[in-house]
Parts: structure tokens; sequence; C-alpha cells
């Protein structure tokens, strides 16, 4: 029977037994000085190596741990009691709450209690930011943004949308008004469901487009502005155009388009940077505009007695420069009145010619004279007057040869026979823009 006896050194210390003759391999019953055996002992090659599962081996009576199924650890696992906050290194606890702030059941929250997450229970009074989780009230709150759970929400910043998004079937769009109520059926414009679009023109050029959409005889686009006190200087609504002038924006010329309304894609009105107005009416053919009559100036219920020609109260009309400024364009006069105890003497001049004979209108006699000038060239120009006198119609034409590229007056004149006194009732002044 062999025995196996230590073999003690000259430092005091003994050698470790072998189990192979190369003395390479210990015995299994060696142990560390911890009393753990060294066969069940966690191995690396090198001391630097990484402290990984790999470098434990397989032995014959137990296996590496390389996973836990759900369920199998168990409190006596670890200890004897579930992990908790003492079971965490205070450095860790500590560097948690440096980064992010106090952690509490259903809340996160930064050290000054100002901002957090909260999961569960009341938003704390004191939180300016937060997310809330909790199901009511706001879900998203900054100093710039609440979105609220009801749907709604505010906004106190600038909307910056830098690429249209929505692809409906037609030009790209920005925002998308739905009401689930509301089916109109457009749907080669918009799905049914839509009722507003806020979209691009054109995708190359620009330009906004605001479009409005009804499923009955609802107005689809109404623009409203409502004014705390009504003003004579200030509009209610302005709709405003301009041109681009480097930079910036300047006025439209006086023959450019300012604006335009469409019966669909039919033109029904359009006004010029002048003022100007075309417009289909009576028994034109939709888009075949006709000029506007503008009454550009106007006078009532104006008396006059002298013995001597003198213009009325309010006369004369300057006429701005180039107003005439196609062939075809014209004003039209129309005075009407009442003479007095004597005969009077209404007259009409343009610029430097009377469109009248200054002929006698009698005794407690009605009036009406009505003139139109129209431009057949930048320095000619015709008139035709129609004056009634008491229900007797005459009429005069005259030839004015007025320069319209500067500014012209329309004059209102008269003149009575002692003692009496001419009433205008009326003085009517209008623009007619050629076709």
């Amino acid at each position: 029977m062999r025995t196996m006896t230590l073999v003690e050194l000259d430092d005091a210390k003994y050698a470790v037994p072998s189990t192979a003759s190369d003395g390479l391999t210990v015995d299994s019953g060696v142990k560390e000085s911890g009393g753990k055996l060294v066969n069940r002992l966690y191995a690396k090659v090198l001391a630097g190596d990484a402290d990984v599962l790999d470098s434990v081996v397989d032995g014959t009576t137990y296996k590496r741990v390389l996973n836990v199924s759900s369920g199998l650890v168990q409190t006596t696992s670890v200890a004897d009691a579930a992990i908790t906050a003492i079971k965490i290194s205070v450095a860790q606890i500590s560097a948690i709450a440096a980064d992010l702030g106090t952690i509490t059941a259903g809340l996160i929250e930064d050290a000054g209690a100002t901002r957090g997450v909260v999961i569960t229970g009341s938003v704390p009074g004191g939180f300016v930011r937060y997310l809330n989780l909790n199901g009511s009230g706001s879900f998203l709150k900054h100093d710039k943004l609440d979105m609220k759970y009801d749907g709604t929400a505010t906004f106190a910043g600038l909307i910056d949308i830098t690429t249209p998004q929505a692809a409906l079937t037609i030009v790209p769009g920005f925002v998308i008004m739905r009401d689930p109520d509301v089916t109109h059926g457009m749907t080669d414009i918009v799905p049914t469901d839509v009722l507003g679009y806020l979209a691009e023109t054109t995708t190359l050029s620009g330009g906004l487009s605001i479009l409005g959409f009804s499923d009955d005889t609802t107005t689809a686009l109404s623009l409203q502005g409502s004014q705390a006190t009504g003003s004579t200087i200030s509009a209610a609504v302005t709709v405003q155009g301009a041109k681009k002038t480097g930079t910036n924006r300047t006025a439209l010329a006086n023959t450019e388009l300012l604006f335009e309304i469409d019966n669909s894609t039919s033109p029904a009105l359009k006004q010029l940077g002048s003022g100007k107005l075309t417009a289909g009416w009576g028994g034109a053919t939709l888009g075949t505009l006709q000029p506007v009559a503008m009454t550009v100036f106007r006078l009532k219920n104006v008396t006059h007695a002298n013995v001597t020609e003198s213009s009325i109260t309010g006369a004369p009309w300057s006429m701005p420069a180039s107003t005439l400024d196609v062939d075809g364009a014209a004003i039209r006069i129309t005075v009407t009145g009442l003479t007095g105890a004597n005969s009077g003497f209404p007259r009409i001049k343009f610029g430097g010619t009377y469109l009248d004979t200054n002929p006698a209108i009698l005794t407690a006699h009605n009036f009406v004279w009505r003139a139109t000038v129209v431009r057949l060239s930048g320095t000619t120009q015709v008139a035709m007057l129609e004056r009634c006198d008491n229900g007797t119609w005459v009429l005069e034409r005259t030839s004015p040869a007025e320069t319209l590229s500067n500014a012209i007056n329309v004059d209102i004149r008269s003149s009575e026979n002692g003692g009496a006194t001419t009433t205008y009732d009326s003085v009517i002044i209008e623009y007619l823009q050629a076709p």
C-alpha cells in the first residue's frame, strides 16, 4: 500500500501533492487558502485576461453558468431577502442621483424638483418641464409647448416647416385638417374627410394655397376680420399684393394684375395695380371680362349763385396723370340739378375745353347733363354731351386735345342771372376703362 508523505521544505512550507508523475496536476483534494478546492476555482490563462464565463471549464460534476431561465432565480439565490437599495453601493446611487435626480415610486425628478418623468400619481406642483404618463392633464409640458391628453395643445414658439410632407392627390402640403363627419367626396383632390388643406401652389416655385371643403351648401372657406372699433383708416380685412424688388418688395405697376376671382378655373373678376376692374356680367361669356365703372368723384346738394361764371363748391376734380392710359378708356360726368328764380348756366369743362355751348336753363327747370370723354390717343379725345332741360334732350359733340400723360382738371362751373340760385343735386364722375 502506497502512502503520501508531505515533504517539508527549508522555508518551512510544503510541496503540493500531484496526481501525475510530471508534477503538473495537483491532487483533487488540494485547497486554496480560503478552503476552496483548487479544481473548482474560476480560472484564467493570465491574470490580466477579462473575467468571462468562458474562462471556467466544465467539470465532471458541474457546468459553467451560461444563462438563467425565467423564474429560476429565487430570493435565496442572492441573499435572505430581495435586492434592495442597501445592496447597491452608495457610490452607484450617488452617481445616478448626480446625473438624473431623485428616483421614487412612480417619479423621476431632477435635483431642483422642476423637471422629470411622472409614471403614476400627480404631477408635482413645482414641475415646469415634464413627461406625464399618468393619463390625465398635460402629457408633455414645456415652457413653450403644452400637449394634453384631451387632444388639445398650446404652443408659444415659431413653427418652421422646411419641407412639405403631406402627399395628397394635389401638390404637397404642410397642414391637413380632417373631420370624420365630413364626407364631401372630392377625392380626386383630397380624401373625403379633409375640410382644410395648406399646400404649396407649385412644387418648384412656392406660393401658398389655402383650400377649404364642405359636404353640403356650407361655406367652404371663410375669411373674416373683426375690429373692436371700426376705423375710416384701418380696414377690418386687408388683402395685399406686391412684387419683388431686390431683396424686398414693392407695388405692382398699374397694368399688372393685382387681384383675381375665378369661378373654378374661369376668371370672373380681375383688378389691376391701378385699381381698375374688369368683370363678367349680364350676357357676357364667363371669362370674357368687361370694364367696370368706378366712381372717382362725387358731390351732392351744392348751390351756386353768381352772375360771374365760376367753379361750384368742391370742384374741380383733378384727374390723375395717365388715368386714361389706353385708347378707348373714358370718363363719364353726370350732373343733375334745378334752376331757381331765374335762368342758370351749368357748364362742364375738360382741361381747357368746354363740353357745352353755354345754353341757358330756364327758371325752375330740372336738368341733367351727362358727358362722356373717350381717349382716341394720348393727345386726342372725343366728347359727347347729353343734356336735358326739363325733358328736352340735346346732344353736343366736342373734340378736346388734352395731353393725357398730365393731370387734367375736370371742372363743374356755373353762372346765374341776377338773384338766382342753382342747386346741384349731384355731380358724379366715373372711370370707364377700355375693354
